[in-house]
């Protein structure tokens, strides 16, 4: 996980990443393994999508 090789300050995250992980997830991940603040990008903003994100802890 580049995250954790790079050990960056903070991390601009898209929640729909292009790919087999999701934004979201790669983000609960993340937070698991490092103390590194996570701030979300989207233009979605439906409430399934806001309440999954909330749960990442960003």
């Amino acid at each position: 996980m580049m995250a954790i090789d790079k050990k960056p300050d903070i991390i601009l995250m898209d929640i729909h990443l292009e790919g087999k992980v999701y934004g979201i997830e790669a983000a609960k991940e993340i937070h698991k393994k490092l103390n590194i603040p996570i701030i979300f990008l989207t233009a979605f903003s439906d409430e399934e999508t806001f309440k999954k994100a909330i749960e990442a802890a960003p």
